[in-house]
């Protein structure tokens, strides 16, 4: 599997979308399915009970949703990163 910003197979740092939900590499042509941008990427669900410990460093990329009645402690380091805009990415991918 990819990152959402690098070939598996060969490490190039050029993915293009090829079809909804398809990535390809420019370089070695691998395709991989592309990764959800849109919506939080991890979700804590009710009744979790959820320690980031005080060694933790934790990143998430995507957005975190913590329902009610989930117990959550961050003792660590917890940074969450947002998605970019899809169309800028996908620009952006485009140029390179």
């Amino acid at each position: 599997m990819p990152t959402a910003d690098h070939c598996s197979e060969c490490g190039s740092p050029t993915l293009v979308e090829i079809s909804p939900g398809q990535l390809q590499c420019h370089y070695c042509s691998a395709v991989f399915r592309a990764p959800r941008l849109e919506g939080a990427s991890v979700r804590i669900a009710k009744g979790a009970n959820v320690i980031f410990g005080k060694n933790a460093h934790v990143i998430i990329k995507g957005g975190l949703q913590i329902d009610d009645g989930a117990q959550v402690a961050i003792e660590g380091e917890l940074t969450i990163l947002a998605p970019g805009d899809p169309e800028r990415i996908r620009a952006a991918r485009e140029k390179t």
